[in-house]
């Protein structure tokens, strides 16, 4: 048995770790918040699949092979800089139906995590989808914004009275 006083190292410190996913395309070990599983729909496959391999034929065959065993990963740094947003506290996403960057006979660069200029060329920001934008007061008319406060405490009354009478009918 042990002496209670002298503790092994690996006994007193905690394991920590950090879990990874290997990228399928440059095998690099990434962390979980910084690989986005690679898309399953057929058709976009095929485009990222095709823009990936940049011409190389054997490279698309030995990545479709790859694909076709299961759920795989692709690290953020097959995507333009541009096409990542901060979402969650420690990571970013790729914006919805953006395409990788070609990773195959062309100068493939590592992301840094900077607030560095986008890789590929200056080109505008693509505008925020409508359905994304916050909604403004002018463009509330006729979803009960207009609505005076007497007219709004009158709605409220007859909701909360509906919910009362639901509630005390409810076996609760």
């Amino acid at each position: 048995m042990a002496d209670p006083e002298i503790v092994e190292p690996s006994e007193s410190l905690p394991k920590t770790s950090i879990r990874r996913r290997s990228c399928v395309v440059c095998r690099k070990p990434t962390p979980n918040h910084y690989v986005t599983s690679f898309t399953r729909a057929p058709e976009k496959q095929e485009q990222w699949t095709c823009r990936l391999a940049n011409g190389d034929e054997e490279f698309a065959t030995d990545l479709r092979e790859k694909l076709a065993a299961g759920r795989k990963y692709l690290c953020l740094d097959h995507f333009d800089r541009k096409d990542l947003v901060h979402r969650k506290m420690d990571g970013m996403e790729v914006i919805r139906n953006r395409l990788p960057i070609p990773y195959r006979n062309t100068y493939f660069v590592r992301h840094s995590l900077t607030d560095t200029p986008s890789t590929s060329e200056d080109t505008d920001m693509s505008p925020i989808p409508e359905k994304r934008r916050k909604m403004s007061t002018p463009t509330l008319a006729g979803k009960g914004a207009e609505l005076d406060p007497a007219s709004m405490t009158l709605l409220m009354d007859t909701v909360n009275l509906y919910v009362k009478r639901a509630m005390e009918e409810a076996d609760v």
